[in-house]
């Protein structure tokens, strides 16, 4: 009796002092801005060129605040991240030996000229942690984490000649689509349940005879936090 009573006191000062806190959902929305490799990737600037780098960008996850000492805290981050697909159009030789980058033009006679059109995207996780400051209502935020992701990137080159005087081909290109991981980090500013996020994804691929064009990409992303 004694020993039942004890434990339902312990019972009682353990609820009375607990609080038990939900993780919360939280979604954001944007835009993603590719970077590319530079001049001799997928493109010359030499020549005529289209590439299309900025694209809708989502996310979904979860998130919670497990350390609070006053004005500071810090978050966890874990979600499904999409950059968005972007497409690039360049009219390029196709011999690497044939273009100088210092002048934007060919290496005497301009070999065949080919066409390269491409397109791909970066889709993945992110984990991430954030330390926060609070400010008058408002929640100033440092994050930074691990990225895995799979990079997708598809190019057609059209009319290919395998020699200066032969009939041109169309050629086919991917980069393989393995799992790869990147560091990413970024800002944020936010009030209640929303924020307004800028990140950065250190997202080139490696290892890959096809490189993507990109070697990061940034998102500026509102968010919702519930």
């Amino acid at each position: 009796m004694k020993k039942g009573l004890i434990l339902a006191v312990l019972a009682s000062l353990i609820a009375s002092t607990t609080t038990v806190q939900a993780v919360d959902f939280e979604i954001g929305a944007g835009v993603a801005q590719y970077t590319t490799r530079g001049d001799g990737t997928w493109y010359q600037d030499g020549f005529a060129h289209k590439l299309e780098l900025r694209a809708p960008a989502v996310e979904i996850g979860l998130t919670d605040t497990f350390v609070t000492r006053g004005r500071w805290g810090l978050d966890w981050h874990v979600g499904g991240v999409y950059l968005g697909n972007v497409h690039s159009d360049a009219w390029a030789t196709p011999l690497d030996s044939n273009y100088s980058a210092q002048t934007k033009s060919c290496v005497g006679e301009c070999y065949h000229m080919s066409r390269y059109v491409a397109n791909g995207h970066s889709i993945g996780a992110k984990l991430t942690l954030e330390p926060t400051y609070t400010f008058n209502g408002w929640r100033f935020g440092v994050e930074a984490g691990a990225y895995v992701y799979r990079p997708t990137w598809h190019a057609t080159i059209y009319d290919v000649p395998p020699c200066k005087a032969c009939q041109g081909q169309t050629l086919t290109a991917s980069s393989p689509s393995t799992i790869q991981f990147a560091p990413v980090v970024g800002v944020s500013i936010g009030r209640n349940g929303f924020s307004l996020a800028l990140m950065h994804y250190f997202n080139k691929t490696r290892n890959d005879p096809q490189f993507a064009i990109w070697k990061s990409t940034s998102t500026l992303m509102l968010k919702y936090r519930f």
